[in-house]
């Protein structure tokens, strides 16, 4: 294979298929497993790499699509890869025969040609093979008779037929052609499918742009509301440094007077105890040394001193009651309208993981309607993946059922077996149609 030409992979290990090699199975995401990704016994579940769903390991249908896919990146891109798969001798490959599904070599080709029963078989070189491409379609063979072609189908059954398969247990059923059921589907109804999902895609485009330019619109967001909250936040801070210069110039304006005051009082009480100690002393030696004529002479002098000095008031004297106090009342309130405060408004501004902490109680609700919806989405794709998985069971045992009924030729054992399936029948069209 070219090293240009990406070849399908498996989407659970990621390994390239390759022509010849084990068939791509289909996963009901549509996506392609591998048989040994399929076969692990590791465990009992496999997920997808691009849809991220996981599977349970059960019976899948083979994948025709990539196969093709694969069967036409090798023609087209590595023709000289193709070898003889008639033989397997080795020879490289000159044609492809279409009814039995091998290339052929030269050799192989003109034996091919001349044996009674494949000379009639449409054979295509690969040169031909490569410029018809995808509009190339080949006749599958029954598998219950090999010998047959698949050219009816089973309305009612729902499954391809082979003319035995129609004469030996499909007498009674709804048949018809499978080139008018490939034109319905290829006219109608994979249109209406393609219709509809371009639509789901054309909307899914549309909410990923939206999706994509509200990211943009949060990531600017983001900036602008921090740069708005750093500069209130700042302004705040400078408003409360402002607030603590001007309460430290009171106290300081307050302190200084009281010590202005407190030491002219200091300054008055030292003088006037000077003065009592003059006064005392010279008492003292009148009191020692003075004769009667001379205290009488200095009575009126030592009298009014005497009386000046107690009678002089003290200067008032503050205690610690007079010292100023920082209080904190009212701190807590302010405390409180800082914490409280917000400068954001949205629909989901939880600060503590919790509702009750949203700005108002609509929004808390709203909150929790939302919390409640996810969870039921949630619950809900559960649900349905249980369904899937058991519509899969089902009709794994309707087909069971249906094979049953073909070996039953007794017409009382049939009609049983239908009272049996008509339940089932019923339960799975209702199934269908919600």
């Amino acid at each position: 294979m070219a090293s240009n030409v990406a070849l399908p992979q498996c989407r659970v290990c990621q390994t390239p298929y390759r022509f010849g090699g084990p068939e791509p199975y289909l996963l009901p995401c549509l996506h392609s497993v591998c048989k040994a990704c399929l076969d692990s016994d590791i465990e009992g579940t496999m997920s997808c790499s691009i849809c991220r769903e996981t599977f349970f390991k059960t019976v899948r249908a083979k994948d025709a699509v990539t196969a093709r896919a694969v069967f036409l990146a090798t023609a087209v891109h590595s023709a000289s890869e193709l070898f003889c798969t008639n033989r397997g001798d080795g020879n490289q490959a000159f044609s492809w025969c279409q009814e039995c599904e091998a290339f052929l070599c030269h050799d192989c080709e003109t034996s091919h040609s001349e044996n009674k029963s494949s000379k009639t078989h449409p054979t295509v070189s690969v040169e031909e093979l490569v410029k018809i491409g995808k509009d190339y379609r080949r006749k599958q063979q029954c598998k219950e008779h090999k010998t047959y072609p698949l050219a009816m189908f089973d309305h009612d059954c729902d499954e391809l037929l082979c003319l035995a398969c129609r004469v030996q247990g499909h007498e009674g059923c709804d048949v018809g052609s499978i080139e008018g059921v490939y034109r319905f589907l290829k006219g109608q109804t994979l249109p209406e499918y393609i219709s509809k999902l371009t639509e789901k895609m054309a909307a899914n485009n549309a909410a990923e742009v939206a999706l994509t330019e509200f990211d943009a619109e949060l990531d600017r967001s983001r900036a602008r509301i921090k740069g708005s909250i750093r500069h209130t936040f700042q302004e705040l801070h400078e408003g409360l440094q402002q607030r603590e210069k001007e309460i430290t110039q009171r106290l300081d304006q307050y302190l200084d007077i009281l010590k202005r005051e407190n030491s002219e009082s200091l300054a008055e009480v030292r003088l006037m105890t000077e003065r009592c100690d003059t006064v005392l002393d010279f008492n003292q030696k009148c009191l020692n040394l003075a004769t009667p004529s001379d205290l009488f002479s200095m009575k009126r002098t030592i009298e009014a001193r005497t009386t000046s000095c107690t009678r002089v008031k003290l200067p008032l004297v503050r205690t610690s009651d007079s010292l100023p106090m920082f209080t904190k009342n009212g701190l807590d309130d302010v405390k409180a309208m800082v914490a409280a405060y917000t400068c954001l408004s949205g629909d989901y501004l939880p600060t503590d993981g919790l509702e009750e902490n949203f700005p108002d109680n609509e929004t808390a609700q709203r909150y929790k309607r939302e919390k409640q919806l996810l969870h039921w989405r949630t619950e809900l794709e559960k649900v349905e993946g249980d369904m899937s998985v058991l519509q899969m069971a089902y009709d794994r045992h309707l087909r069971h059922a249906t094979e049953l009924r073909r070996n039953l030729e007794v017409t009382p054992v049939r009609q049983f077996i239908s009272s049996i399936l008509n339940p089932f029948r019923t339960r799975r069209s209702q199934s269908i149609a919600s």
